[in-house]
């Protein structure tokens, strides 16, 4: 391979770079340039801007690397929107290669991209995809690595998926479907309701209806959404909004009442089965959580714990230490 150039993806390529992502083993929906325009009027301290560079040879991207920012106080922070859990590197695939020419192909383009980020801004924190294992040349750039967990579901067959299901979850299920409980669609102000509710009870930093809204707008005219909600009569229980790519559906957020009776469990099963059946896709991510109750809650369905990474400056990551250190 000769020797690749470095530089932003104009606005014109954007659909190219795009459809590297749906090519690229790392390329997630959250890594498309019309997420990132979702997120171009967001407030508070979130990225509202991006650029994509791109590695190139010979004209054609063989890599790209998504860079969302937020300028304030006459410098760019680097950090992702909120909802959005991976980024990172997507890379074309390396087809016959051999392996150690694929992994210095690697190597050179996300040290390049490391290289390229340092004055770009300070970054925050940056996360990367459940894919991304080689974070080694922003290490060298002296970036601080941090360390996150998701459960993947794979779902080739949902007779295997139900039966490693724990029982109280599977018998939440059952009796949901016994007592009558009707799973809806498509009903976005009853899952913005629910979800504040939710986020305001545990103490959570809560989403906007306009941002929920508006995720889902685009998303539903890309058709890679839906909401599911449980009700019984007239009451709705829980309600969950997911989105997918073509590699895995994620459930990108959810809520429920103050007692919603076994509601979710059931908005689980049917959003697992829309993905496999509807959707014809293998994989459901949960997104993870650092909360243990819900990290125990996801835990239930079966699915594979996989570790994801990300990065933050060291003068930030040592500030968000010192606060610690000062806090206890």
């Amino acid at each position: 391979m000769s020797k690749m150039e470095f530089a932003p993806i104009p606005e014109k390529d954007f659909e190219s770079y795009d459809a590297l992502v749906d090519e690229s083993m790392e390329g997630t929906l959250f890594h498309k340039s019309w997420w990132f325009k979702i997120f171009t009027d967001s407030e508070g301290i979130n990225a509202d801007s991006f650029e994509i560079f791109g590695a190139y040879n010979n004209g054609i991207v063989m890599a790209g690397f998504p860079i969302p920012y937020k300028k304030k106080l006459g410098q760019r922070w680097i950090i992702n929107p909120r909802l959005t859990p991976y980024s990172g590197t997507v890379f074309k695939p390396g087809g016959s290669q051999k392996y150690h020419t694929e992994n210095s192909f690697r190597k050179d383009a996300n040290t390049n991209f490391a290289k390229i980020i340092r004055p770009f801004g300070t970054c925050l924190y940056y996360p990367f995809n459940v894919s991304s294992m080689d974070l080694q040349p922003f290490l060298w750039s002296d970036y601080c690595p941090k360390i996150h967990y998701t459960y993947i579901l794979k779902i080739d067959s949902l007779d295997s998926v139900w039966s490693n299901i724990a029982r109280k979850r599977r018998n939440d299920i059952k009796s949901s479907m016994k007592n009558g409980f009707q799973v809806t669609t498509g009903d976005i102000r009853t899952f913005t309701r629910l979800n504040d509710c939710t986020m305001k009870r545990q103490g959570h930093g809560r989403i906007s209806s306009h941002m929920w809204e508006k995720i889902y707008a685009v998303c539903k005219r890309k058709d890679c959404a839906e909401i599911f909600t449980t009700f019984i009569g007239d009451d709705a229980l829980a309600s969950l909004l997911l989105v997918w790519d073509n590699k895995r559906s994620y459930y990108i957020g959810g809520g429920i009442d103050g007692n919603s009776r076994g509601g979710m469990p059931l908005l689980i099963w049917e959003a697992i089965k829309y993905t496999r059946e509807h959707l014809g896709l293998n994989e459901f991510d949960f997104e993870g959580s650092s909360v243990p109750g819900i990290e125990f809650f996801f835990r239930n369905f079966g699915g594979e714990l996989r570790p994801f990474f990300g990065i933050t400056d060291r003068r930030v990551d040592l500030a968000m230490n010192l606060v610690k250190i000062v806090k206890r």
